[in-house]
Formats: structure tokens, sequence, C-alpha cells
């Protein structure tokens, strides 16, 4: 499995608590116009401490997200049993209904982790688990 530089949310980004995604995708509303497009989310390093990661992916018109404006399009919770090292997680496809920007958001319940790395993006292909490089 590749992931599409261009295409990234996030690159090996630390998740410590409640955040938005380091990268975000512009032009989205492309990617999701038709055909389905390979997206994936891996585990680079396992998560501690918390109880519960919550992972939307959210679209505006614009690069503010302001709440007026931006909707969520795609959202699913994750327990710490299944954020382990070369996880790969959640939806396989990226979302439907994307203007030109998305963003992720990733929403800690539970005590702060101070280990778990995320991957996530458009890819080549999904497997059903990832071997970090």
């Amino acid at each position: 499995m590749q992931f599409d530089k261009n295409a990234m949310f996030a690159d090996e980004q630390a998740i410590t608590g409640t955040t938005v995604s380091e990268n975000i995708i512009t032009t989205a509303g492309d990617i999701a116009g038709g055909t389905p497009v390979n997206f994936a989310t891996v585990v680079t390093e396992a998560f501690n401490n918390l109880t519960k990661l919550n992972i939307a992916i959210e679209t505006c018109a614009n690069d503010t997200f302001a709440s007026d404006t931006s909707k969520t399009i795609y959202s699913e919770d994750f327990t710490l049993d299944d954020l382990v090292k070369n996880a790969v997680i959640g939806t396989r496809f990226f979302p439907k209904g994307a203007k030109n920007f998305c963003r992720a958001k990733y929403t800690v319940t539970g005590t702060a982790p101070t280990t778990g790395r995320i991957k996530q993006g458009v890819v080549d292909a999904i497997p059903d688990s990832y071997e970090h490089q």
C-alpha cells in the first residue's frame, strides 16, 4: 500500500489529545466526486491510556472550517483495543459529499494518550494490515 503524498491528512501524526489533522486535502470534491477512491487510516504507533478515539472527516467550501459552513461526512469511534500498531482502521474509501477542503478531527475520550500515531490519506490499495516502514 502506497500513500499519495499529495492527499494525506496525517503522516505519523502524534495524537496526544483532541486535535485536527496536520494537513488539509484541497480539491477534495474532485477526489470524492465519482469513482470510489481508496483511503486508509493506519495506526503506526500503538495508543495508550485513552478509552476511545473518534475519527471524523470534516468538509468545507473554504479552509476556515467554521462551524456554520463545515459538516462531518464520516465519523467512527475506536477503542484502545482497536488502536494497535499496524492496524488499518476506519473507512476504506474517501467519503462522498466532500466539498473543496477536507480535514480529519481526532477526538480523545478518557485519559490523554502519551503514545499513538496515525497515518491517514488516499492510497493505491487497501490491505488488511500494514507493515510500518
